[in-house]
């Protein structure tokens, strides 16, 4: 980099603000230039900082490392940015990690430089402890804002063409229906621009990442040698693998990406893998997958036998949505909660979400929330679902079978029929959306996740109340209702890198159906002498069976289990970007008979709130 080139940036930056040309000369002979190639570390957290640097040329991006494979991005440098002056002048080590975006050139000066230059410059001094000042009080007040910049984003196809057309076409039409600023999506022709010289393609990503923060480029890795390939991967922030399921494809994906220099950089960018599936003996399983790419699979796109002659792609562009949302980092989820015929409330809003065009791409629920979410990840509209529980489930006559209470009140084999009646033998892994069912093993205590297996019995499990239904056998756990444990889990959503999420609430804080359902089952109350007494009596009869088939020590036991529930929600709102709690305070545990007025709870509740729901979450 030319003096002048430097001395321009110098004059913009606030290290040097105010500092005559001549003075500023002499500062800067001072200074060691450091040259960083893309994707290079400037220096790494817990390492002892000996030197200030500021940004001469190109874009670093200032991360910290929260957790195993999770990186929180801090702020973005450019030219005249200072950083590491803090660890340099306490002699403490680096807090984050300095990583550049794209090619770049450093200026830099130890402290044993530094302070005879800021006794005789005092301006220097002053502008060293302004930039200090600033970061505290950003640090202070949480200006600090979370960074968009994804970087150089490398998608990877190891498929086959014609699902390289079909998974391709639809991933990147949906990357741009986000419409995202400043993130360019590349086209394919990119790299034979480039004449597949490295360096070119190298020195073209950095003078795309200058301009922008975020850049897209799909590659069919069969179009490409392995040094192409490679460096690629070098050069990538963030990757995304997707291919087919078939033999072939996975052996040349795990010839790639198991290499040991290749290895070394995808353990830095926590990838993960797309798999495109269609109907074929010759389709390896996923965890086969797994273990050749060493690699997890986070999404399946599914095609149809009759895919290519078929005009209705509904299906996979949902998923294909699901995927780009996912690399665009505006994926939001959806987390349902149990509360027995209360759950019904969240069709309702439901439809008003239709109604606004808001739609989620990760879904979790926790008991009869549970089946509401399994429902919405199959790709159930609102009316569908009312459709369904009218038919199946329009009292609890068809859920309740009374049983002799050894291990239970009620008797499963109703439920469990109705359960493979909506869902069959369909399997969780896939569904269009990725689906997170919550319950808990009465053995050990542990919040358990069910992500893959037989929706039907992962719903099961989570629906086993103690007491009303017997717990389910499950992979060696006694699973019983998760509700006291998790009744709304977003976490499970935060815990897969979902950025917004809606939770909804269907436990009252404040239970007035139970008061009620109390004072209405005191049947020594009615038979009071009196003037209604005559009345009263067929009301009596009326009651008694109700007292006997659905006893209110049921309510007591829910409401006992929910009372903690509901005291975790309070505490883990901070959870959700925000959390719905219809008003069904009214309605009973069981009164599915009532789905209708439910419904509407809930529809009128979302409706009261759309103007947070149009804000805080994307719409279609």
């Amino acid at each position: 980099m030319n003096q002048k080139k430097l001395l321009d940036v110098a004059r913009k930056s606030l290290l040097f603000k105010a500092i005559g040309d001549r003075s500023l000369k002499k500062i800067l002979a001072h200074f060691h230039f450091h040259r960083l190639d893309k994707g290079d570390y400037l220096f790494r957290a817990e390492q002892k900082g000996r030197i200030m640097y500021f940004v001469a040329e190109g874009k670093l991006r200032v991360e910290k490392v929260a957790a195993p494979n999770q990186i929180v991005k801090i702020a973005a440098l450019t030219p005249g940015d200072v950083v590491g002056e803090v660890a340099m002048l306490t002699g403490e080590r680096h807090s984050g990690q300095v990583r550049a975006l794209t090619d770049a050139n450093l200026a830099g000066i130890g402290k044993d430089e530094l302070a005879p230059l800021l006794r005789h410059y005092p301006r220097l001094l002053q502008n060293l402890t302004r930039i200090e000042a600033m970061r505290l009080r950003h640090n202070i007040v949480r200006e600090n804002k979370n960074i968009q910049e994804l970087g150089f984003v490398l998608h990877l196809y190891f498929a086959t063409a014609a699902d390289f057309l079909a998974a391709e076409a639809h991933t990147t039409a949906a990357i741009g229906e986000q419409k995202l600023k400043s993130f360019v999506v590349l086209e394919k022709k990119f790299l034979s621009a480039s004449g597949e010289d490295a360096a070119k393609v190298r020195q073209r990503v950095s003078r795309l990442l200058l301009k922008n923060p975020s850049v897209y480029l799909p590659v069919l890795a069969g179009d490409h040698g392995e040094s192409i390939l490679n460096a690629l991967v070098q050069m990538a922030d963030r990757l995304v693998v997707t291919l087919s399921e078939d033999s072939n494809s996975v052996h040349f994906a795990a010839d790639f990406l198991t290499q040991a220099q290749v290895r070394s950089r995808i353990a830095l960018l926590n990838p993960y893998a797309v798999t495109v599936h269609h109907p074929s003996r010759e389709n390896l399983v996923i965890a086969e997958i797994e273990k050749a790419i060493q690699m997890g699979v986070k999404y399946r796109l599914k095609l149809q036998r009759n895919y290519w002659e078929s005009d209705d792609h509904r299906h996979v562009e949902t998923q294909c949505t699901t995927v780009a949302r996912a690399i665009t980092d505006t994926n939001q989820g959806i987390a349902f909660g149990g509360g027995g015929a209360r759950a019904l409330s969240e069709i309702g809003v439901i439809s008003e979400l239709e109604r606004h065009g808001i739609e989620f791409d990760h879904v979790s629920g926790t008991s009869m929330g549970s089946l509401i979410a399994a429902l919405y990840a199959q790709g159930l509209s609102s009316r569908e679902m009312s459709a369904k529980f009218q038919q199946l489930l329009p009292s609890d006559k068809g859920l309740l079978r009374y049983n002799l209470p050894f291990i239970s009140f009620f008797r499963d084999k109703s439920v469990n029929r109705i359960l493979r009646r909506l869902f069959g033998k369909t399997r969780i892994e896939d569904l269009p959306k990725p689906l997170t069912i919550i319950a808990a093993d009465l053995i050990s205590g542990r919040e358990i996740r069910i992500q893959k297996g037989l929706i039907w019995r992962a719903v099961r499990a989570s629906m086993s109340l103690p007491v009303i239904f017997p717990p389910v056998k499950y992979h060696g756990y006694y699973l019983v209702d998760g509700g006291a444990i998790n009744n709304v889990p977003g976490n499970a959503l935060r815990d897969q890198g979902v950025e917004r999420v809606l939770g909804i609430n269907c436990t009252p804080f404040q239970d007035d159906a139970i008061r009620e359902y109390l004072a209405s089952t005191n049947l020594f109350q009615l038979l009071k002498p009196g003037d209604k007494f005559w009345r009263n009596l067929k009301r009596f009869f009326k009651l008694l069976r109700i007292f006997f088939t659905r006893p209110p020590i049921l309510q007591i036991a829910n409401r006992a289990m929910m009372l903690e529930g509901s005291e975790l929600i309070r505490q883990k709102s901070r959870e959700f970007d925000l959390l719905l709690s219809p008003d069904v305070a009214r309605f009973g545990l069981f009164e599915f008979d009532r789905r209708e007025e439910i419904v509407d709870a809930g529809r009128y509740y979302a409706r009261a709130h759309a103007a947070d729901l149009k804000k805080l979450f994307r719409r279609s």
